[in-house]
C-alpha cells in the first residue's frame, strides 16, 4: 500500500533536510520565471503594443488566453502557426504543473520528498492510494517528487527555447506583413496598384 505523509505549515522538515528540496524548487521557479518572461516578450512583440499597455493586458488574462492571442497574431503564417499549436500544448502543461507545484506544501510519498498540491482532498488521497496499489502511479498529477519537479523544469526550459526560436521568425514575418499592409494603404491613397507603387519607388531609390 502507498504510504503518504502530508506536512502542513505547522509541521516542517528539519532545517538540515531542506537544502536539496529548496534547490530543486528554486531551480524550477527560475525556469518558470524565464518561460513566463519569454511568453510575455512574445506577446508584446507580436501585438505591437507598447510595454505598459501590453503588461496591463497580459497580466489580466490566463495562460490559455495568452496562448490563444499569440496564436491569432501568427495565424496568417501557416507554417509558424502549426508549429505554435504544438508549442501551445507544452505551454498549457507547464502552466498546469506550475500552479500545482507552486501552490503546494511539502510532504512524503513512499519515502520520497514531494510537493502536494494544496487543492488535494481526502477523495484525491484515497484515489492515489488505490491507483498506486494497482501499479498506476499518479505522481506528476497533484503530487510531484523532486525528480518530477526536475522534469517539469526541463519542460519549461524546452518550451522557452521553442517559443524564443519561433519569436525570432514570427516577428520578422509580422514586420514584413505590417510593412506590406502599410504599402498597400499608401499605394491605394495614390491611386496606383501596389506592384507599380513599389517598382516606382525602388527605381527612385536606385537613382539616389
Amino acid at each position: 500500500m502507498a504510504s503518504i505523509v502530508h506536512n502542513n505549515h505547522f509541521v516542517g522538515f528539519a532545517e538540515e533536510d531542506n537544502r536539496e528540496r529548496d534547490l530543486v524548487l528554486g531551480s524550477y521557479m527560475s525556469a518558470v520565471s524565464n518561460l513566463e518572461t519569454v511568453v510575455r516578450l512574445t506577446f508584446r512583440k507580436l501585438s505591437g503594443i507598447d510595454g505598459d499597455k501590453s503588461n496591463i493586458i497580459f497580466d489580466r488574462i490566463g495562460a490559455k488566453e495568452q496562448n490563444e492571442i499569440i496564436g491569432e497574431f501568427i495565424a496568417s503564417d501557416k507554417s509558424i502557426s502549426e508549429e505554435f499549436s504544438g508549442i501551445a500544448k507544452n505551454l498549457d502543461l507547464c502552466a498546469k504543473h506550475r500552479n500545482e507545484i507552486v501552490h503546494a506544501t511539502w510532504g512524503v510519498i513512499d519515502g520520497l520528498v514531494a510537493r502536494f498540491w494544496s487543492g488535494l482532498t481526502e477523495e484525491h488521497f484515497e484515489h492515489i492510494v488505490a491507483e498506486t496499489d494497482k501499479g498506476n502511479s499518479l505522481r506528476g498529477r497533484h503530487i510531484f517528487t523532486l525528480e518530477q519537479i526536475g522534469k517539469a523544469k526541463a519542460e519549461c526550459d524546452d518550451a522557452a527555447i521553442l517559443i524564443g526560436s519561433l519569436l525570432e521568425r514570427s516577428v520578422k514575418t509580422g514586420i514584413d506583413q505590417r510593412i506590406n499592409r502599410l504599402a498597400e494603404q499608401v499605394a491605394k491613397s495614390r491611386g496606383v496598384p501596389l506592384d507599380e507603387f513599389l517598382a516606382q519607388h525602388a527605381s527612385n531609390d536606385s537613382r539616389k
